[in-house]
Parts: C-alpha cells; structure tokens; sequence
C-alpha cells in the first residue's frame, strides 16, 4: 500500500524534532527563573460573572409548582400571576369542545360531471 501526500510524493517516515535541554544553571537565580518560565507557562484562567437578574431568572425558571405557590400565597406578585396564568389555561383545556355544525338540508351535491 503506497500513501502519497498532499504533494503526491509517497510519505515517508515521521520524524520527532528533538527537544532543547536547558543548560544547567551555575549559580545564576535569575537564568534558572526565565528558564521555568519559558517551560511551563501559567495555565489560562477564564472567569464568567453572571449577573443578579440572571441568577433570578435561572432561579425563576427552574422553580417548583409548590415552590411558586408558597411564594403566591406570602404575596409574591410574580409568583400570582403565574398561578393565574395556569388556572386560566387549565380552565380552557377543560372546557368541553363546541358541537360541530350540523349540515343543511339539500347540502348534499354531487358536483361531478
């Protein structure tokens, strides 16, 4: 099996670039310092601060019904019209359907010639 690179010359072995050794330190402080620095650098550090209404929010969404109707009942006005919200579609889902409209007399056409 032949495997040609993007060149389209056969690929050959992979070779490893051999790594600097840093020479020893003589006594210099400072040199062995730069040294390790250039080494190992600090790893990155990614912060996030997610706001206060944010936070409220989350908190908002992944709320209990019973957790919503405590809240309801010590006066929380959010927390009220939420409840008023579900009770007014709980009502609609259980209104019966309205009847379907009968036909008329002599509705009954065939129209096909």
């Amino acid at each position: 099996m032949n495997i040609s690179g993007v060149s389209g010359h056969p690929a050959g072995p992979v070779q490893q670039k051999p790594t600097e050794e840093v020479p020893a330190n003589n006594g210099d402080a400072a040199q062995g310092q730069v040294a390790d620095a250039a080494k190992s650098p600090p790893p990155a550090k990614d912060s996030v601060h997610v706001s206060t209404a944010a936070q409220k929010m989350q908190q908002e969404a992944t709320e209990t019904a019973a957790q919503t109707a405590m809240e309801a009942a010590k006066g929380d006005g959010q927390a009220k019209r939420l409840l008023a919200k579900e009770d007014a579609a709980k009502a609609e889902s259980d209104r019966k359907p309205a009847p379907e409209p009968q036909e008329a007399k002599g509705s009954n056409v065939d129209v096909t010639a």
